[in-house]
């Protein structure tokens, strides 16, 4: 496939997005076509949970075949992989193996997000001192809901993040039906507001292991595009878009991009 165009067009109150990922570009020069500066912008108050349609998209059979047999196969193939990085995470200090948190699934439900974890013990904790201690933090966080150079983030876990092993625990929420191997990367309850009225968009398909924002260059691109490629993605799924994305993913991981 030469070209995967997504676009999402709903209603003549909501502005038109298309993504454009042409497989002789590089993954971080993915083509953003948005005719209204104002497609993401922040409301009050949330889409109240029982406000969110529970339909599922055409194809959802061939779509959760294909979750579970990228999984297992996954799974089996990196097994003894994860064993060395749940010994690696053990021995790099305090705290558990796997980290869990409450993120956004389909349909608005919340479900726990699984990682190896890569922070020092407690580390949400420190976050406030980290904002305040550096202005550039601060803003950086503000704009992409990541930091660079977080110093929360331990040795091992600056290397599992770069390679996104650090993510390959979350095959298993993929295997119980919370995420998908291509969706959304999964938001926490704080993030709701930033989507806007694109929230709906995001609620509509599973988050997932990657995306159209992880090949599309993710640490470069400021919040609202997450929330473009979200949206776009969202109201374009379809099989031969996952494989596709899939099929950017695999250099893109191993050129450890995950920065």
């Amino acid at each position: 496939m030469d070209q995967i165009v997504t676009s999402a067009t709903e209603g003549l109150t909501r502005p038109t997005a298309s993504v454009t990922l042409s497989k002789a570009e590089d993954p971080a020069n993915a083509t953003l076509l948005f005719p209204d500066p104002s497609f993401v912008r922040e409301v009050e108050q949330p889409f109240a949970h029982s406000e969110l349609p529970r339909t599922k998209k055409p194809g959802a059979l061939a779509s959760r075949a294909l979750d579970i047999l990228f999984a297992l196969g996954l799974i089996i193939a990196t097994l003894p992989l994860m064993l060395f990085c749940a010994l690696a995470v053990r021995l790099s200090g305090p705290g558990p193996v796997i980290f869990s948190q409450k993120r956004i699934g389909r349909f608005g439900d919340e479900f726990s997000c699984l990682k190896f974890r890569t922070m020092v013990q407690n580390a949400e904790l420190a976050m406030p001192a980290v904002l305040e201690a550096s202005s550039a933090a601060g803003f950086e966080w503000s704009a992409t809901q990541k930091l660079t150079n977080d110093p929360r983030v331990t040795r091992v876990g600056r290397f599992l993040r770069r390679y996104c092993l650090d993510e390959l625990p979350q095959l298993l929420n993929v295997l119980a039906g919370q995420m998908s191997i291509v969706g959304p990367r999964p938001i926490v309850a704080a993030e709701v507001v930033r989507y806007g009225p694109f929230f709906i968009d995001y609620c509509s398909v599973k988050p997932g292991l990657t995306g159209l924002w992880q090949v599309s260059g993710k640490h470069l691109l400021p919040y609202q595009d997450r929330v473009r490629l979200d949206a776009a993605y969202a109201n374009s799924k379809s099989v031969r878009t996952d494989l596709a994305i899939l099929c950017r993913t695999v250099p893109f991981v191993l050129a450890g991009k995950n920065v």
